[in-house]
């Protein structure tokens, strides 16, 4: 499993020189501050100097605004340049799918990241548990994830866009294709037979607009 680490080297001391500088390579970031007696629930707010990324898409967060976001399960969701971030306190941070304008929700310990063209599931120490070898996934439900190969997003429908065409088919938690990826959407949603479940998975069978 691939761990999601700081920047290192040269690019880490740039970074860190603009974080610092109030440079305006150092850019804003909206998050919901840690609650306080004062403010109990804060509400999401954009900051300035915030963060810079990289060009391999990597984020390196202030870390006066590490300090300052609200963590979760020990992470907090930030929104820098477009995209949707879950950050350690520590420093490291991944990007994860945008979902109805948020960051992906955590399904059986698993959450989506685009990465490399494709969709990488990860899980909650950062790690990659599945790499991007499909071109999209949906969240785990019932220990499994469908998945596709070939799709693309079709025609807009309301404020989503359906994934059509390829071929379709389910994975483990492990990565494993409990479903070869060989069916038809069609096909590969009649197998949808979790309990208490009905229809396409959570978030049907679209891609938000801005991932991919």
């Amino acid at each position: 499993m691939t761990a999601i680490a700081p920047f290192l080297g040269p690019l880490a001391l740039l970074s860190a020189a603009l974080l610092a500088s109030g440079e305006p390579g150092a850019l804003p970031c909206v998050y919901a501050a840690a609650p306080t007696a004062a403010e109990p629930a804060p509400e999401l707010e954009l900051h300035a100097g915030c963060a810079v990324i990289g060009e391999d898409g990597g984020l390196v967060v202030a870390p006066a605004h590490r300090s300052a976001a609200r963590y979760v399960d020990g992470l907090a969701a930030l929104r820098v340049d477009g995209g949707w971030y879950y950050v350690r306190p520590d420093g490291p941070a991944l990007r994860v799918v945008t979902l109805d304008n948020g960051p992906d929700d955590w399904s059986e310990g698993r959450v989506r990241s685009p990465r490399g063209g494709g969709i990488a599931y990860v899980d909650a120490a950062l790690r990659e548990v599945i790499p991007p070898r499909y071109d999209w996934g949906w969240p785990f439900e019932g220990g499994r994830a469908l998945v596709c190969v070939g799709c693309r997003p079709g025609e807009p429908d309301g404020e989503h866009r359906p994934m059509v065409g390829g071929r379709w088919g389910y994975v483990d938690a492990a990565g494993r294709e409990v479903v070869p990826v060989t069916l038809s959407r069609e096909e590969a949603l009649a197998l949808r037979t979790v309990p208490g479940a009905a229809g396409p998975p959570p978030g049907g069978t679209d891609a938000d607009p801005e991932d991919p």
